[in-house]
């Protein structure tokens, strides 16, 4: 017999195994995880791509709807309309 045996068997201590937990218990903890990694995945991609992106000329930046701020930074073109105008 073990000291950590006898000492729970002494003290009356339950050494039974809890119980198992339901997967409908977890479900919550596992929808919030797909999401959170569903998220940082996002984010890892759209840093990766506007890395790529920083690298282009300004012409190509065109060709593909965007251009540059006078601080260098990435915009998105408008073609011309008003943003967030429907037409």
């Amino acid at each position: 017999m073990t000291i950590t045996l006898a000492q729970n068997g002494s003290c009356g201590l339950n050494t039974a195994e809890p119980a198992p937990l339901s997967m409908a218990a977890l479900e919550p903890l596992r929808t919030a995880t797909i999401q959170q990694v569903v998220r940082l995945v996002a984010g890892i991609r759209h840093r990766w791509t506007m890395g790529y992106l920083v690298r282009l000329s300004n012409h190509r930046l065109q060709d593909i709807g965007f251009e540059r701020d006078w601080d260098g930074s990435l915009i998105q073109a408008d073609n011309g309309r008003a943003a967030g105008r429907l037409d």
